[in-house]
């Protein structure tokens, strides 16, 4: 987005956690074809920016770690200038899906929608986002569906990775054993080291609304 404004432009990217700031920070310092990025510690529920002072507000896999998703996107709707756009992408954990059918990823779906429940957040809340949209105010809600599928490579162990490192978290719930999740763990990185398994990530509804 920085390498698209132009020099009248300027992009603003904000956390709530610092750390993740300097992890943007680090990625953007090795690009050098944009223009500069302001970086604000910031929570969603209340950033701080001007009403009426965007022409773009971005968010991607935010509003399903949050409890009260609605506000995010309210307050999004009231930043952006009359005519502005929200571009924001969230979670279908349910979508994720291996074939052949492996019992492994059916767990771990349920445990991730039980690990929600028990923080009081929607790991299934893409597909809600286009009615909150509404709901909040936007008009020409556009809906994409973008879910991709490997055989091989690195991507198939996306969840893999996602899924050990919430083992603790799962733990401390009670949704599930430590032993339980190493058996899962264990048959899902068998199923990214076996090409002829397919496994697809999960599906990722988005949404582009106009104020």
């Amino acid at each position: 987005m920085a390498g698209e404004v132009g020099l009248d432009g300027h992009v603003i990217a904000a956390d709530v956690d610092p750390d993740q700031l300097v992890v943007a920070k680090w990625h953007c310092a090795k690009c050098q074809n944009h223009e500069p990025i302001d970086y604000l510690e910031a929570c969603a529920y209340e950033t701080g920016l001007p009403s009426e002072s965007f022409d773009l507000v971005h968010m991607r896999l935010l509003l399903c770690h949050l409890v009260e998703p609605a506000k995010v996107i309210a307050e999004a709707f009231r930043i952006l200038k009359p005519g502005g756009a929200l571009v924001c992408q969230d979670l279908h954990i349910s979508s994720i899906y291996c074939y052949p059918a492996s019992p492994a990823y059916t767990r771990m779906t349920e445990l991730g929608l039980a690990m929600g429940r028990a923080i009081g957040v929607d790991y299934n809340y893409g597909l809600r986002l286009p009615v909150a949209a509404k709901e909040a105010g936007f008009s020409h809600v556009e809906v994409r569906l973008n879910q991709p599928a490997y055989l091989r490579g690195e991507e198939k162990r996306l969840w893999k990775h996602t899924f050990a490192e919430v083992v603790p978290a799962i733990v401390r719930a009670e949704c599930a054993s430590k032993e339980e999740l190493d058996t899962l763990l264990a048959e899902m990185r068998t199923h990214a080291d076996d090409e002829s398994t397919l496994i697809a990530q999960a599906c990722l509804p988005g949404v582009i609304a106009r104020k």
